[in-house]
């Protein structure tokens, strides 16, 4: 018990300084894009198409453990991989020499190492932590990763104004924090190797890819699958292109736009405890159903106002919405699937919905690109991602699709709502009352 518990301390800690290489370096990919002159159209391949490989790749991640033999010795060692891509950005930045084609293929690798082991760590934390207690802990890391995530985004902020003080940014200022990014993954794979591991539970005979696409209709983890893939293709129609938004139409400097992400990141921090609890006590489902159907909002707020402060309270909503319906969709996950077929179920999930991702971007860009409306082409695409997003979430409305898997507490949604997003103390106590006198076990 005691080695577990420091296991789940040092995975805190692997995410924590993972996070940090994110804020610091995948973050400002597309940033870097624009700066080095990046078009529409390369922008949303530098967006899509890393998802798309990633997602392929994964393919192999069930014959790589075999080879491996670990799940941490495959993810350190890929880890590791991730850290070293940063080396020849950073270098060609130096150098003065980092163009936007090279920045994709750089891109491309990066992804691809982080994305080819990501099914194996997620089997791994599923048979780390219990299926009552990862609600609680996930919150509980997750929140922790949020906030080293927003340390890091507001260092990246102060430095970007700094150089902007000093006149106007340059590569110099990538350069620092790609270096950065990749010193924190290696900070971060020296806590992946001080983890323990459970022994491996045998694959079943009948994983193939085909015997998942013909029970995909069927089971909770496939109704997971096709709702979240169709979400990720209206989600990255818009989702690639706030950055153009921000530095190409409303002239934001780089640091505005670094704190534009720190208010989301912070938001983040402060609300992942709640849902956290919320999942734990009244399950995946419903945490994921609310914040499904809220969620579509958050892209068509963007067309009624451009200053920054409102961009800042779009992103303390969409913050706090996201962070539920993440922490739902990867607790879901972990319930929906056996210890057995984890890995490669993860796997097949993710190359349906890496190409999904692919296609949303690529749309984007051509919606951006070719403006077929009378209107603007990226207010245009933002309307469409939510409209997509509210049609997509009637899919919870079906019967019986995305059942709960575990026996949780029942509540009503606007009570849910409020235990989250509200700390007056009495309201919390009352709604405990309630539950006391009416709420029972249930298997939704």
């Amino acid at each position: 018990m005691q080695e577990l518990k420091k296991t789940l301390n040092y995975s805190i800690l692997d995410g924590a300084f993972h996070a940090m290489m994110v804020a610091l370096g995948e973050a400002f990919f597309i940033s870097c894009a624009i700066f080095l002159g990046a078009s529409t159209f390369e922008v949303g391949i530098l967006a899509s198409v890393p998802p798309l490989l990633g997602a392929y790749i994964q393919i192999f991640s069930s014959p790589l453990l075999g080879l491996f033999g670990t799940r941490k010795c495959m993810v350190s060692t890929f880890a590791l991989l991730q850290s070293i891509a940063f080396i020849p950005l950073a270098g060609l930045l130096y150098l003065d020499q980092l163009s936007v084609n090279a920045l994709i293929i750089i891109t491309f690798i990066y992804s691809m190492a982080c994305l080819v082991f990501y099914p194996v760590w997620r089997n791994w934390m599923g048979d780390l932590v219990d299926e009552y207690q990862r609600g609680g802990y996930f919150g509980k890391r997750n929140r922790i990763v949020s906030l080293a995530n927003l340390v890091a985004m507001v260092g990246a902020a102060l430095v970007f104004q700094q150089y902007q003080s000093q006149g106007t940014v340059d590569s110099s200022a990538f350069l620092l924090l790609f270096s950065l990014a990749g010193i924190c993954r290696l900070i971060s794979f020296f806590f992946l190797r001080k983890k323990t591991e459970p022994p491996v539970k045998p694959l079943e005979v009948r994983a193939g890819f085909r015997h998942f696409l013909g029970e995909i209709l069927s089971t909770n983890y496939g109704h997971l699958t096709i709702f979240q893939s169709l979400v990720s293709f209206a989600v990255f129609l818009s989702l690639p292109y706030f950055s153009l938004y921000m530095l190409r139409d409303l002239q934001l400097a780089y640091w505005q736009i670094a704190t534009v992400h720190a208010v989301a990141i912070a938001t983040r921090v402060l609300s992942m405890p709640g849902w956290g609890a919320a999942i734990d006590r009244f399950g995946s489902r419903k945490v994921l159903k609310m914040s499904a159907v809220i969620m579509p909002l958050a892209p068509v707020l963007w067309v009624f106002n451009s200053s920054i402060v409102y961009i800042y309270f779009i992103q303390i909503f969409a913050g706090f919405i996201w962070a539920g319906y993440d922490l739902a969709i990867f607790s879901y996950s972990l319930d929906a699937t056996s210890p057995e077929r984890r890995t490669k179920y993860i796997s097949y999930f993710n190359i349906i919905n890496g190409s999904m991702i692919f296609l949303g971007g690529m749309t984007g860009a051509f919606l951006i690109k070719f403006n077929f409306q009378n209107c603007s082409p990226i207010f245009f695409v933002f309307v469409l991602s939510g409209s997509m997003r509210i049609i997509i979430s009637i899919f919870f409305f079906i019967p019986g699709w995305f059942a709960e898997v575990r026996e949780v507490e029942n509540i009503k949604y606007r009570h849910l709502l409020l235990r989250i997003i509200g700390n007056v103390p009495m309201k919390g106590l009352m709604l405990d009352y309630r539950l006391a006198r009416s709420s029972g076990r249930e298997k939704r």
